[in-house]
């Protein structure tokens, strides 16, 4: 349920890959991080994950991954989403 006042679901998807994100694919993980990477498999069953939890963002930071769901971005305002983002970042950087 999108909160009022707040971005569709497409808007938000445009906005979090002007900030790095791309698109969690089995295609950009392979040319990315290749089979050898050691969160290979947990990727891949994102990617290959059915229903509203799949994660369909993936950003690389200095010292790890961030994703986010579906779910997560659906529910959440952009505000939110780009705070969620900003703290993560700290964290891994």
């Amino acid at each position: 349920m999108i909160k009022s006042n707040d971005l569709s679901y497409e808007e938000k998807i445009k906005v979090l890959k002007k900030r790095g994100f791309n698109d969690l694919t089995k295609e950009y993980v392979l040319k990315e991080f290749g089979e050898e990477h050691i969160y290979f498999r947990i990727f891949l069953d994102a990617i290959e994950e059915k229903g509203g939890k799949k994660s369909v963002l993936i950003k690389e930071l200095s010292k790890g991954i961030h994703r986010f769901t579906k779910g997560f971005i659906e529910k959440h305002t952009i505000s939110e989403i780009l705070k969620e983002e900003e703290r993560i970042r700290k964290i891994l950087e």
